[in-house]
């Protein structure tokens, strides 16, 4: 279809500007659709060996953390793209230190945004690289929630314009957590092509007949992305990476996994 073409070709233009200027980058990788069409566009351009992917387990050991969703996934999907990924093991002692101190760093008492926020935070402590891309944004512009899936067209339309009103606040905290390392986030599901593309979509293309991100994973399969992570679904990093699962006060309800 000719809009999966647009956006192949936007999402590319949108790799390329993240890169530019950059011989090696890194990228927080799950090893699901939105990191692993970044992934998979920049080794385009710059050759595999020169795109690294990082992922993040919490666990009691090295082992532990290497059973958790997200380190598995990464794996899998490292492997299927043929690139290099670093596992990143914390301990719950680890997770509960580092909430303590993004949380007086920015005077965020929400445990739930803590634990969402520091998946990036290891990752970017820990690379060598000095950009980092991310696949945020891809959930917000392209229907990626579990939620979507119970509205009409109407409130759907109005969730997305909501939650894609909220980036900018994300950004600008996620790039504070970056210059604190001397690292730098880019985001190419944010760049200007690539959101203005989105913005003009139906909801139809994005969301519908139990299905998300369509258009995102037509755009993923004809770029030639394999099957198991164009057609993945989606589990959030504070969940995958097991950040919410030591951080959630016991009183607390659960949110949605799947989210």
């Amino acid at each position: 279809m000719q809009d999966t073409e647009e956006l192949l070709k936007s999402l590319r233009e949108a790799v390329d500007d993240a890169i530019r200027g950059e011989r090696r980058v890194g990228v927080a990788f799950s090893g699901g659709l939105d990191s692993g069409i970044v992934a998979m566009l920049a080794a385009e351009a710059l050759g595999r060996e020169n795109v690294k992917c990082y992922a993040l387990g919490v666990g009691l050991s090295p082992e532990e953390s290497g059973r958790t969703h997200d380190i598995r996934s990464a794996r899998a999907g490292a492997g299927e793209l043929g690139l290099e990924l670093v596992e990143i093991s914390m301990s719950p002692d680890e997770v509960r230190l580092s909430a303590d101190d993004l949380g007086s760093m920015f005077g965020i008492e929400d445990r739930f945004i803590i634990s969402i926020e520091l998946p990036l935070l290891a990752v970017a402590s820990r690379a060598h690289e000095r950009v980092i891309l991310l696949g945020q944004g891809a959930d917000e512009l392209f229907g990626g929630y579990q939620r979507y899936l119970r509205m009409t067209p109407a409130g759907l339309r109005t969730a997305l314009e909501k939650d894609a009103s909220g980036l900018g606040e994300v950004v600008d905290r996620e790039s504070h957590i970056a210059g604190r390392f001397r690292k730098e986030f880019r985001y190419p599901y944010l760049h200007p092509g690539v959101s203005a593309l989105a913005e003009r979509l139906p909801v139809e293309r994005k969301v519908c007949a139990g299905q998300r991100k369509i258009i995102l994973r037509e755009a993923a399969r004809m770029a030639g992305m394999p099957e198991s992570l164009a057609g993945k679904e989606k589990k959030a990093a504070q969940y995958g990476s097991g950040t919410w699962r030591v951080l959630r006060p016991r009183s607390e309800a659960r949110p949605a996994e799947e989210e």
